[in-house]
């Protein structure tokens, strides 16, 4: 912000927009947070069902580990790729977050300049 900031500089346009958004933001990080929660529960159940079922071999405990990691591999890329999908949604929502309140600090900016409170 510069010196010269004046009352023309932020419309109710830019703050509808704004809170759109926010409010898109925070829908999508929910939406793709339930998807990664049911991916991995979905994965933790096939996991389970597959030790549980006795498919899985190996000499020892690292071998039956990397077979049972092989035989998750559709799961865990699913449960991965559900995972990106909340970062980039919370990297979004972070970002409508910051210009929300770079708009709130704006209006609260011109209140006090128009003499409104300290």
């Amino acid at each position: 912000m510069n010196a010269n900031f004046s009352s023309n500089t932020l419309t109710l346009a830019h703050i509808q927009e704004a809170e759109a958004n926010l409010t898109s933001a925070r829908k999508a990080l929910y939406t793709a947070t339930e998807k990664a929660v049911m991916l991995k529960r979905i994965h933790d159940n096939a996991r389970a069902e597959t030790i549980k079922s006795g498919l899985i071999t190996g000499k020892n405990a690292e071998e039956r580990e990397a077979n049972l990691h092989a035989s998750l591999k559709a799961e865990r890329s699913m449960l991965e790729e559900a995972e990106r999908g909340v970062a980039f949604a919370r990297q979004n929502f972070e970002v409508a977050e910051i210009h929300w309140n770079s708009i709130r600090y704006q209006l609260r900016l011109l209140e006090v300049l128009k003499g409104g409170g300290a």
